[in-house]
Formats: C-alpha cells, structure tokens, sequence
C-alpha cells in the first residue's frame, strides 16, 4: 500500500493525478484563501488494474476537465463511497449530493468535479471500464446518481477491510479481490440503470460476498458455510448452487484454501507450533489442519516450513 499526504492544493493536485487520473484540486470557492490550514491523506492499494483508495481532506474541489481529459485520455470508472462529511459529484448535467453511507460513479472519458464543503473521507474505487462487466451505455446512464444499495455497502466493507489489513496479499488473493470488487461494482451499476429494489444482488455478487467474508474470517474457526450464507440471507444449499451455476469451487473448498494461505503465510513467518498455527489459521484442532495441509501440498506442514527455510536461506 501507498500512503501520502498533502498541505496544499498544489501538492493535493499532484498525489491526486499519480493515483487517480491527471486532475485539479483546488478551494471549494474563488474566495477561499488557497492553503489555509488544508491537509489531505490518501492511502492507495492496487488489485492488479483495480484502484482502492481511502481519501480524507478538508474542503476541497476536485476537477477533471476537458484540457486534461485532452492530455491523458482514460476509460475507467471511479465509484466514490463517501464514509464522513459531504460532498457532490457532478457529471454529464446531473448532480448526485453524497451523505454518509452513500456513493457514486463517475466516469474519467469525460469532465467531473467532486466537491466537498467541509473536512470528508470516502474510498474510492478505480477500474478500467473494459473489466467492469456492464455496458458502456448502462455505466454512462448511472453516473451522477446517488445509490446505497446493498453491493456498495458490501463492497464499502470489502474495501475497507482491503485497506485497513496490514496482511500483505499474495498473487492468488490480489486476482481474487479484483474480481470481487469488480463484480460488486458491476452490480451496484445493474441496480442503478435497472431501477432494482436496492437489497438485490446477483448471483456473482452473493458468490463474490461470500468468498469476501470467508477470506476476512477465515481466522475464526466458528466460521462455518452455514453462518457465511446466514449472513448473506440464504441457505447453504442455495450458496453451494450459486458457487456451481457460477464456475466456482465449492464453499468449503474455498474457505479451507483460505485457512490454508493463511497457515502458509505463518508457517513462514512464525515460530510458533504446528498445532498454534493451525488454530491460528481458523481450523478447529491439528488433526484437521494436518490433514487438509498435506492433501494441499502432499507433505506434513512441518516438513513444508523446513523446505520454505532452506528455499528462502539459499
């Protein structure tokens, strides 16, 4: 992750084009005295083309015109969740007012601004429009709408929990949580240019909220499929059919290979017994782990830590 910070709108320019696309930040209104007192953070994660950003500033403006559109052409979409303070996106001759709990989307083919009339913090979201399986036209109709709809409240969790883990991610969960913010995005877009009750989500979205909660609890060993599809408002067997019609593994399998990464990554980095590491990991007693870890990886987990020494000390 990336973290900087800003104590002028200069700079607050700056950082916003290196993490976004090429933009303006500028005071809320011409008479405002330009770097009184303003601070602005932004902490930035990357899931392959997906763009996660926590921003906090004071009041601001944020622009993107048709001159920088003009020197740096982008086709991305940015869905802004706001999480404190106020704010408005504006695009295409529609104004959406953000509260807290809130979000909208935006596109960066065409001229925005963001304003915000006192201190806020929001996350945002950044992908290419060509991964974000919806219709160019469908996006284009939805931006400037305010929407808080069940998929952006769980991909306002998702990101959250992105942003906040101190865990790096390896390869297989960077591509994993790409695609469930994708999804999720997707899905908030369908909810808005469909007009659907805002509880909906569709099947990939309840597969990729599901596969979200067991990657975040998978520590847990209380964590069990039937407490996932609680969550979600459905029956196992009704998530076990939604992992099958959507190309997936199956539920179980993929929270005990959630348990297992999480096991890999402290075999390598503890010291600590096979068996605490394997209630650390979210299973419920060593024989279990042992047995999942060497169907896995056709060897014991001690052994397995023994090669990861000798691999990473050569």
């Amino acid at each position: 992750m990336e973290h900087h910070v800003a104590d002028s709108f200069g700079h607050w320019s700056e950082i916003c084009s290196r993490s976004f696309v090429p933009l303006l930040a500028c005071p809320r209104t011409l008479t405002t005295c330009a770097d009184d007192d303003f601070t602005a953070h932004i902490t930035t994660r990357h899931l392959g083309p997906v763009r996660l950003a926590h921003v906090s500033s004071g009041a601001s403006r944020i622009v993107r015109s048709g001159r920088l559109i003009a020197a740096e052409p982008r086709e991305d979409v940015l869905l802004s969740l706001q999480i404190a303070g106020a704010g408005t996106v504006t695009q295409g001759g529609r104004q959406a007012d953000l509260s807290p709990s809130q979000a909208a989307l935006y596109e960066t083919d065409r001229p925005y601004e963001l304003r915000f009339d006192r201190p806020m913090s929001e996350y945002v979201v950044q992908a290419p429009r060509s991964l974000v399986r919806i219709a160019p036209a469908a996006a284009r109709r939805s931006t400037a709408i305010p929407v808080a709809g069940r998929s952006t409240a769980v991909l306002r969790h998702v990101v959250q929990e992105l942003l906040t883990a101190e865990e790096s991610l390896d390869a297989v969960q960077d591509e994993m949580y790409g695609h469930i913010v994708l999804e999720l995005l997707a899905d908030g877009i369908r909810t808005l240019d469909d007009g659907e009750a805002e509880g909906a989500l569709s099947g990939e979205s309840l597969v990729a909220s599901a596969q979200a909660i067991m990657e975040r609890d998978s520590a847990d060993p209380q964590l069990t499929i039937e407490s996932v599809a609680r969550r979600l408002g459905i029956s196992r067997r009704s998530l076990e059919k939604l992992f099958a019609d959507h190309g997936a593994t199956t539920p179980a399998a993929h929270l005990r290979r959630a348990r297992l990464r999480r096991a890999e990554r402290l075999l390598v980095r503890s010291d600590a017994t096979i068996a605490a590491i394997g209630y650390a990991a979210g299973f419920s007693d060593e024989r279990t782990f042992y047995r999942a870890f060497r169907r896995c990886h056709d060897m014991p987990p001690n052994e397995w830590r023994t090669r990861q020494g000798r691999h990473h000390g050569g």
